[in-house]
């Protein structure tokens, strides 16, 4: 298999198609929403944009490895078959497999070996900064709890308003 390297952060889409082919199914069975990444390298420190650096990551990855990974935090580590091994910072490994291994092994084939020249690292690399980088990390305004009781709280508000205005017969 083959696929060219581009050099934009955005993926070509025939990248995005050739590495999400072999997926077929997100790693976590229990998420469906993907998005498709780059790993190490990272595109900001010259990393290319072809599949054997790309990998569709859940949500929860995604954000892992946006805003947690760094000398302190977890490393990753993509193999040619799309297998990556996720370590903590405490030095637990954990490994996910492409979701097309289980039932389509003849799908989770080596993608090209690239050689390249990795840039400078960027601003947000440095040692320092992943302290901070936290910080960034999107949170929720309200608790899932708080969230549903206001979506039934305002339903209810609707079927009140509705039943008022039209009140049964009996």
């Amino acid at each position: 298999r083959s696929a060219s390297a581009i050099s934009t952060v955005e993926t070509a889409p025939t990248n995005s198609e050739f590495t999400s082919a072999p997926v077929v199914m997100p790693r976590d069975p229990s998420l469906s929403r993907t998005y498709t990444d780059h790993l190490t390298p990272p595109w900001a420190r010259g990393g290319p944009t072809h599949p054997s650096n790309l990998a569709l990551l859940c949500r929860p990855h995604h954000l892992l490895k946006t805003f947690w990974i760094g000398e302190k935090g977890w490393r990753e580590e993509q193999s040619a078959d799309g297998t990556i091994v996720w370590t903590s910072p405490s030095g637990c490994v954990y490994t996910t497999e492409p979701g097309c291994t289980l039932f389509f092994p003849e799908l989770a084939v080596p993608s090209t070996v690239l050689t390249y020249a990795v840039g400078q690292p960027d601003s947000g690399s440095r040692p320092d900064s992943y302290s901070r980088r936290s910080l960034m990390m999107p949170t929720r305004r309200r608790s899932r709890a708080a969230d549903r009781a206001a979506r039934v709280k305002f339903e209810r508000g609707l079927n009140e308003a509705r039943w008022a205005a039209d009140p049964p017969p009996f």
